[in-house]
């Protein structure tokens, strides 16, 4: 109920990555019943801001690309981005595009930040950025494969019409499925 999650919110990093899915979950599944409103879920998610466990990231991520996709009217997309670019954007620029050396976990973590930072924030450097990543046609692939949907969905929506139907000429003939 929502004087139990407001005294939990403050607590939430004593939680289990598990437990704080488990949460994620449960309200999202209460605003999708109509039983929350979908301002209680964002105030969980911006008690989540500075979560570092990547599955809890992705999730969060993904609940809010579900928000973006399915539940934003264009008068609130504004704000909605600034919600998201507020809450990830310093995090995904504090670890940037990525180190020659690091963990899975660091690269998973900033797979989730720049992905909500590019496409749902659509935050205008790191968009350039992620388009400039670009690979080019028959080159080698110089992007993390974890951002390379990132890179190629910017990409996509900076194109003009002659770009665009270059991407997709290049999704027709590639062999990789994972780069497809």
């Amino acid at each position: 109920d929502a004087p139990t999650l407001a005294r939990l919110l403050p607590e939430l990093a004593a939680l289990r990555p598990a437990e704080r899915l488990t949460l994620i979950s449960d309200q999202w599944a209460l605003v999708r019943a109509g039983a929350v409103p979908i301002g209680a879920f964002l105030d969980l998610v911006a008690s989540l801001g500075g979560e570092a466990d990547h599955v809890v990231l992705d999730d969060v991520v993904g609940r809010l690309g579900a928000i973006e996709h399915r539940h934003l009217d264009e008068a609130e997309r504004g704000r909605f981005e600034r919600f998201v670019r507020d809450l990830l954007g310093g995090r995904a620029a504090e670890l940037g595009w990525g180190a020659a050396q690091e963990d899975d976990e660091t690269r998973l973590r900033r797979a989730a930040l720049l992905r909500a930072v590019v496409l749902l924030a659509r935050d205008p450097a790191q968009v350039a950025e992620a388009v400039r990543r670009l690979p080019p046609p028959k080159g080698a692939p110089g992007v993390d494969p974890n951002l390379l949907d990132v890179v190629v969905t910017a990409a996509a929506r900076a194109a003009d019409t002659a770009a665009f139907e270059e991407l997709r000429r290049r999704a027709r003939e590639e062999a990789d499925p994972s780069a497809k």
